[in-house]
């Protein structure tokens, strides 16, 4: 991050510790005052680039999905010198590496020129050895903060260790809570569940701070077996918990509370929104959830920015429906599209050698064209058909032998390529060969239909009636229908 202009320095520090909501959000939309609406915050933090916390938590995070933040000391004079491959490895897979100054000290005993030392040379460091050079948070040694306005020229957030759960918008993000385990804080799993508990009863957000995992040589041990269990229970909890590093959960606030949301357009099949805030965009780049109603007589929507599909889903809470995204701030209008209906009525009927389908027009204006499939089995897959899009609600199935039962179905697709669900189905009863009328047994009918075929040698002429793909019709194939005679 650059450094400031010493002018900027006080307004800086008052964006770093504002409270307030400044943007605007149009109704029906909310923001989640956490990410996908959970009740609570966690965010583990671990100090002091202790061995084990590469060795044993990361992969054990890594395992359950959730990401974690190692606050680095720098200076090579540390007794546990940084492992810049296993951070780089960490941070590749969304690890947050947060500066925990060059040389641990209290700096809140040091002169303005060390700590501008420690802040700055930690941050650089950090950010030459790790890509994409995002070192935006700082955890104070022993917990004593440096200068407000000096950290806030280079960082968004400071970690100290108060032991508080930290509200849904911390009163001071230069100075934001966490709570000391190992054994000489939190402990057990049934301590950690408490804290947990805690958060989601308030709303808030709990900031495990921990060093040694199992035999590090570190401060505040703590067993492994009780730090897995701890995320066991965030993975049997996910509703209610939003696991994230802690850089991660300070953008989603400062852009939760900055964010604006319009609405700039809306017909029956779809609806535009700008999502919109005011901070710098190289820093608040993390998505936040939006949500809405489901609008009536939407089944289903899709949810689409610059072409491409965003992350959502429906969820229902009480008796409401609502369709719910992840979107970053400032990076195109929103689109949401109703999903199309399935077609309705399909119809299927046989000839010599085709299969008529016939089905209802979709009204919705996003249509557009259908696809048409078939399978020789109720269970069985699927096969589609066609090669480009039908644009018209009705569909010839050639060259189909009538020996065999077929089950057909049709589905609506939008100019997105989204593809509606499965119409009706639709079957066609295979007969014995020679059953042209479809009555499932031959009579004169189908002699006559035959013998239209008879000695015809062309291959488009005979298709669905030559049994031994020859492009004629001759006593192989009267053999076949005398045998299949009045059966």
């Amino acid at each position: 991050m650059k450094r400031l202009n010493a002018l900027l320095v006080v307004a800086v520090l008052i964006t770093v510790v504002s409270v307030g909501y400044c943007g605007t959000v149009d109704p029906p939309y909310e923001v989640g005052t956490w990410q996908g609406f959970s009740t609570a915050a966690v965010s583990y933090t671990f100090d002091d680039n202790l061995p084990n916390q590469l060795a044993i938590a990361v992969p054990m995070f890594d395992e359950f999905g959730f990401k974690l933040t190692l606050y680095t000391v720098t200076g090579s004079g540390w007794y546990a010198p940084a492992n810049w491959t296993g951070l780089q490895a960490a941070a590749a897979n969304g690890h947050e590496i947060g500066s925990h100054t060059v040389t641990h000290p209290s700096l809140n005993t040091k002169t303005i020129e060390v700590q501008t030392t420690e802040l700055v040379d930690s941050q650089n460091t950090i950010n030459s050895y790790i890509e994409p050079n995002q070192c935006f948070t700082i955890a104070y040694p022993n917990c004593n903060p440096s200068d407000a306005a000096l950290t806030a020229t280079y960082y968004i957030a400071g970690r100290t260790c108060s032991g508080q759960i930290v509200p849904s918008t911390p009163s001071n993000f230069l100075q934001i809570s966490s709570v000391i385990c190992g054994n000489q804080g939190v402990n057990t799993t049934s301590a950690f569940i408490t804290k947990f508990t805690s958060a989601a009863s308030s709303g808030g957000w709990f900031v495990p701070l921990l060093h040694a995992v199992d035999g590090d040589n570190g401060y505040s041990p703590l067993s492994s077996t009780i730090l897995r269990e701890s995320l066991e229970y965030l993975d049997e909890h996910r509703s209610t918990y939003w696991v994230s590093s802690f850089s991660n959960v300070v953008r989603y606030i400062k852009e939760r509370n900055d964010v604006s949301v319009t609405q700039t357009s809306s017909t029956d099949a779809s609806i535009t929104i700008q999502v919109t805030d005011t901070l710098d965009n190289a820093i608040f780049s993390f998505p936040i959830t939006i949500r809405r109603p489901l609008p009536e007589n939407w089944l289903g929507v899709n949810v689409m920015q610059n072409g491409q599909p965003l992350d959502s889903n429906i969820v229902t809470v009480g008796e409401t429906t609502y369709i719910m995204f992840d979107v970053i701030p400032d990076t195109g209008d929103v689109t949401l599209l109703k999903e199309l209906d399935a077609p309705t009525g399909l119809e299927a009927a046989a000839d010599i050698n085709t299969v008529t389908l016939d089905w209802n027009d979709n009204a919705e204006s996003t249509l557009a064209g259908y696809n048409a499939y078939r399978a020789t089995a109720a269970d069985s897959n699927l096969v589609k058909l066609n090669s480009s899009l039908i644009t018209a609600s009705d569909y010839n199935d050639v060259n189909v032998p009538l020996d065999t039962t077929y089950h057909y179905a049709v589905t609506a697709v939008d100019s997105n390529s989204y593809e509606s669900d499965f119409s009706n189905e639709a079957i066609v009863f295979g007969g014995p060969f020679g059953d042209f009328t479809g009555n499932l047994y031959l009579d004169l009918n189908d002699l006559s239909v035959f013998l239209n075929y008879w000695l015809l040698n062309n291959c488009d002429q005979t298709s669905g009636v030559d049994l031994d793909d020859n492009c004629n019709v001759n006593f192989i194939e009267f053999s076949t229908l005398a045998n299949n005679w009045k059966q």
